[in-house]
């Protein structure tokens, strides 16, 4: 996890499992990070340790957590997820492939349609931090955030 400062935008990286933690996204943004960068290879069913698999779908962390944590730290989100099929030793994996760029208002810029889940597909939209508003007029998350004043309220180790 770290940030990447180029020309125009800072970069923010996140692998995998980790796009779905706040916490982890909450550090890239205090570390000056305006984009997040998720490559992912979220499945649908998944085998589990005893070797049967899942009775439910992994969940889509399009429709809550990335949007939220987009929202809330005020960057944009590129979640980029495998699509397809892929054989393995413990079976078949399909992949959801629902890929996205979600903006700091939490709304998605551009997101995979069902079709592009199934065939190769370039997703494209402009990421312009000079155009990120505030999350409220009065507040701020970075500044207001109180969770490192309080160890209660820290997370179990």
């Amino acid at each position: 996890m770290s940030t990447i400062t180029g020309s125009f935008i800072t970069v923010g990286v996140l692998n995998r499992y980790e796009c779905e933690f706040p916490p982890l996204h909450q550090y890239l943004a205090e570390h000056g990070a305006q984009i997040v960068l998720g490559p992912t290879a979220a499945d649908g069913h998944f085998r589990l340790a005893d070797g049967t698999m899942s009775r439910v779908p992994y969940q889509d962390a399009t429709r809550h957590i990335i949007p939220a944590m987009a929202s809330v730290w005020r960057l944009f989100v590129a979640y980029a997820n495998r699509r397809g099929w892929e054989q393995v030793p413990a079976g078949a994996w399909q992949y959801q492939g629902n890929s996205g760029i979600w903006g700091p208002d939490g709304e998605p810029r551009v997101v995979a349609t069902a079709e592009d889940r199934h065939q190769g597909c370039l997703l494209i939209a402009d990421c312009l931090p000079v155009a990120i508003p505030p999350f409220s007029p009065e507040g701020h998350h970075l500044t207001d955030n109180r969770l490192a004043l309080n160890p209660v309220l820290r997370p179990a180790r």
